[in-house]
């Protein structure tokens, strides 16, 4: 009897589980396809703010220059420091 009870009680979470797994996604798949728009309008209307600001435009070109310069250093990195861990990782993969 105490055999049977637990199987059903097993079945039912997992039924319980996959219902909530399908809820999940399709909540997901929803506020997915909403966001896109919603995104896109934001994106498009900071666009032209910031395409307008001439402070904000220094800023990114500062950052830019900023990313070059760090990736120009990065470069050379692994020759420098050959038993650096993240060398070791990379030359792993």
């Amino acid at each position: 009897m105490k055999k049977g009870k637990l199987i059903e009680q097993k079945q039912l979470t997992q039924i319980n589980l996959t219902e909530a797994n399908f809820i999940s996604r399709s909540a997901k798949a929803l506020i997915r396809l909403l966001g896109k728009s919603v995104i896109k309008r934001a994106v498009r209307k900071l666009d032209k703010a910031i395409k307008d600001d001439s402070e904000v435009q220094a800023a990114i070109a500062d950052f830019h220059a900023a990313r070059e310069r760090a990736q120009d250093t990065l470069k050379g990195f692994c020759k420098r420091n050959p038993e650096s861990r993240y060398c070791l990782k990379k030359g792993k993969k």
